[in-house]
């Protein structure tokens, strides 16, 4: 009995682990269609300003395919680099922090480690602090915006209008 179970629950864990398989590549297909599709927008973009002929269009798009396939693959390596160098940093801490446990007594390591905690509760509020304040900055630049789409949109008014009585005059002098 417990075997069954057992063996039904693995079953139900591979059906799980196969869906999550097929949806990540289901992913990485529509990634890739919508940057092919990107890149034809930007070639018909690019055709309409310089009116490119068939030949022209089939270089472009190959070209395109070409280093959009190798931006990608930097950008993984880039990635990997980081990941390195993350990894790198993290040793370098660890090995930093062993060798200050060493040098200090408990309570020195116990107190050194409290006063980084409050620095570091500084550093999160003061960052916060002035997060809200970009917030801020972002929200009334979005009000000066609206503000001075509304004035834009009144001028534009008042000059149609302006361009009506114009016209409006130009025909009872007719």
């Amino acid at each position: 009995m417990k075997n069954i179970a057992r063996i039904s629950l693995l079953l139900a864990a591979a059906f799980l682990f196969s869906l999550n398989i097929s949806a990540q590549d289901n992913k990485r297909e529509r990634i890739e269609e919508k940057k092919e599709k990107i890149a034809e927008r930007k070639i018909e973009r690019i055709n309409k300003k310089l009116e490119l002929d068939d030949k022209q269009q089939k270089k472009l798009k190959e070209a395109e395919k070409k280093y959009s396939k190798k931006l990608i693959q930097q950008k993984k390596a880039e990635k990997k680099q980081r990941e390195k160098m993350r990894a790198e940093r993290k040793k370098l801490h660890e090995s930093r922090e062993k060798e200050i446990r060493n040098i200090l007594s408990k309570e020195q390591y116990a107190k050194l480690k409290a006063e980084r905690e409050k620095e570091n509760k500084f550093r999160k509020e003061k960052l916060k602090e002035i997060d809200s304040q970009k917030k801020y900055r972002k929200r009334m630049e979005i009000k000066d915006v609206s503000k001075h789409d509304k004035e834009k949109k009144q001028h534009h008014k008042e000059k149609k209008e302006k361009e009506k009585k114009k016209n409006k005059e130009k025909k009872s002098l007719e």
